[in-house]
């Protein structure tokens, strides 16, 4: 099962897949009865939710805005929590030329491991947090196989700095110059020379231009879209 296929769809707008087909939750109405989870994918039917919400699971936690690191940080402290913020570097063309950053892979949500039960209130009265992801009274659980796959995924790419480079093949729009406001395709990425190749239609015939990555206007991708992709062609290595 892929990550992006196994998280809420309100993680991030890059993750437009169905939570009702891959996300477990414990009502919160009813603890202590004996009914089925809401796991579409049939993994637990008719389990005791008591005994569920006394195991401690992984929960989505909403962050206020680029508060993650010190929801994070508190979240540590608190006795029996488990924290995950997955993170990772990126450059990205600025006004001061190109910048290096940190940033969180899902921008206002990390991840809580802790005994619902018990810990939810704490968890939800920590500083930074703005709310625990759930779905009517049904707490959002993440399955652990999906959280060390996440895991697995930034240590592969631990070395790896992505940029915000367009991809070849993609539509552009040039934004400065003697063709702005002119669309073209990209046939080359040279992320050495801040340049790309930009195939346009210039009196009906096709003229291949390099052009500054500054002067052009492409899809941005979020941080999550470009480690959940597997697309490293874009990335740097760390030091280079």
């Amino acid at each position: 099962m892929s990550i992006a296929a196994s998280l809420p769809t309100q993680v991030g707008p890059e993750l437009q897949q169905s939570a009702a087909e891959t996300v477990k939750t414990v009502d919160l109405s009813s603890r202590g009865s004996t009914t089925p989870l809401k796991d579409q994918a049939g993994l637990a039917k008719g389990v005791n939710e008591s005994a569920f919400a006394a195991e401690p699971v992984w929960a989505c936690i909403r962050t206020h805005p680029k508060h993650e690191h010190i929801a994070a940080a508190q979240l540590s402290h608190v006795p029996g929590v488990e924290v995950f913020n997955p993170q990772l570097r990126l450059e990205r063309q600025t006004r001061r030329g190109r910048m290096r950053s940190t940033e969180s892979l899902f921008a206002n949500y990390l991840f809580a491991r802790f005994v619902i039960e018990s810990t939810l209130e704490k968890v939800r009265y920590t500083a930074s947090v703005k709310t625990v992801l759930q779905f009517g009274e049904r707490i959002a659980t993440i399955p652990d196989s999906v959280i060390e796959e996440l895991r697995q995924a930034l240590i592969e790419n631990a070395d790896t700095i992505f940029t915000d480079a367009p991809l070849e093949g993609e539509e552009v729009e040039i934004s400065s110059g003697p063709f702005q406001g002119e669309t073209g395709v990209i046939l080359r990425v040279l992320p050495a020379r801040e340049r790309v190749e930009i195939l346009l239609d210039v009196l009906g015939r096709p003229l291949p231009t390099e052009f500054r990555l500054s002067s052009i206007i492409f899809k941005r991708r979020t941080a999550a879209q470009k480690i959940l992709s597997g697309d490293r062609e874009p990335a740097l290595v760390a030091g280079s």
